[in-house]
């Protein structure tokens, strides 16, 4: 039964610990699908890479103010004319660069095509400008190019002004975009953290379910399945364990082997139920009678065992076995009769009787048939 069981348990487990990881894996994948994080991951760099070109930007259109003034101050200034049409040029290859970057988001890229003709609208004002101050430097009694001038000295300006506005009116949508890469980014460290946390609480429920699951069946390898006392086999160890204790530090043990007399008369007249509640009944009495230390064991079917550790002489362990006895020779009420039963009995006393297991067993139980015999006659 306990190993049909076991493996039964082991598997409902495995599969229970596999049907949860993989909602857990369901459960993060549906949230990472519905708030499209690794999507807006990627806006979120695009819009990182436009933001750094669209603060190149800046730097030619300010380059091309600083010329113009420059030329206006001195109109013969021919490195003021040159800085003019690099920052012209340099400001439309931005443009360009800035275009192609800006072109993930469709509000950004129209932004960028209105961008890139108001700057040729400037620079056109600008080349005129430029050419009428020539020609008033070669003649400056034209009244005509001064009226001119000072037109087009207004109108660049307000282009210049025009310009800067639709520069920064094109970082409201990248801003929006950088801003939701970073929700994104923070939510997707939120959910993953949380499916590790959850798969960590999985694993640890698993390996607690594990360790219960063998520490059950350690116990009921190790335990007499009727009455929960230990069996034959934890008894063994438990004697061993307790033989290189007494030897460390020159103690005594007592084994003491008990069976019961009269006991296959209830299974014959009441039936096994009722020889089942007589050995659970022992098994409580001889509980009760013994310490925590000491180790209460069932080997047979009405046979018994009391390991007592840490004595100090051989009386401690004959006056444990009496009261043991006296407590065993109680009458056992079964279905309203009063059944009194005799409890046969054998000592062994490490080191006297034995200093191995199977010498004190062997001993303890030759006193316990001796004693039977004598009782019988």
């Amino acid at each position: 039964m306990i190993t049909k069981q076991a493996p039964r348990q082991h598997r409902r487990d495995t599969w229970i610990t596999l049907g949860l990881g993989v909602l857990g894996v369901l459960v993060y994948g549906g949230t990472v699908f519905h708030y499209d994080y690794f999507a807006a991951l990627q806006r979120g760099e695009d819009g990182q890479a436009a933001m750094r070109m669209l603060d190149q930007m800046r730097r030619p259109f300010l380059a091309l103010k600083q010329a113009e003034f420059r030329q206006s101050q001195s109109a013969g200034d021919a490195s003021a004319i040159a800085d003019i049409d690099r920052a012209i040029s340099d400001g439309r290859r931005k443009l360009t660069g800035y275009l192609a970057l800006a072109s993930y988001n469709e509000q950004a890229r129209q932004l960028v095509l209105l961008l890139q003709a108001r700057y040729e609208e400037w620079a056109t004002l600008e080349l005129e400008l430029l050419r009428i101050r020539a020609a008033l430097a070669a003649g400056p009694g034209l009244g005509a190019e001064h009226n001119e001038m000072d037109e087009l000295v207004y109108k660049n300006s307000s282009a210049f002004l025009t310009v800067m506005a639709v520069l920064g009116d094109g970082e409201e949508p990248i801003n929006q975009d950088i801003d939701a890469g970073l929700a994104a980014a923070r939510g997707l460290l939120v959910s993953s953290l949380a499916f590790i946390a959850y798969l960590i609480v999985l694993a640890f429920w698993r390996e607690r379910r594990s360790h219960a699951s063998e520490l059950r069946l350690h116990v009921l390898a190790h335990s007499d399945s009727l009455t929960g006392l230990a069996n034959r086999l934890l008894l063994d160890d438990r004697i061993s364990v307790a033989i290189s204790v007494a030897r460390r530090y020159g103690h005594r043990l007592g084994i003491i082997y008990f069976d019961l007399d009269g006991f296959k008369a209830v299974n014959d007249e009441l039936g096994h139920d009722a020889g089942d509640a007589v050995l659970k009944e022992v098994a409580v009495r001889l509980l009760k009678q013994t310490r925590e230390m000491d180790t209460v064991a069932r080997v047979g079917g009405d046979e018994f065992i009391v390991l007592m550790t840490n004595l100090r002489n051989k009386e401690d362990v004959h006056g444990a076995a009496g009261k043991l006895q006296a407590a065993l020779e109680l009458p056992f009420e079964l279905r309203d009769r009063s059944f009194p039963l005799r409890a046969s009995i054998g000592i062994a006393v490490f080191p006297d009787d034995g200093e191995l297991p199977l010498q004190l067993l062997k001993h303890a139980d030759a006193a316990m048939y001796e004693h039977k015999q004598r009782t019988r006659h």
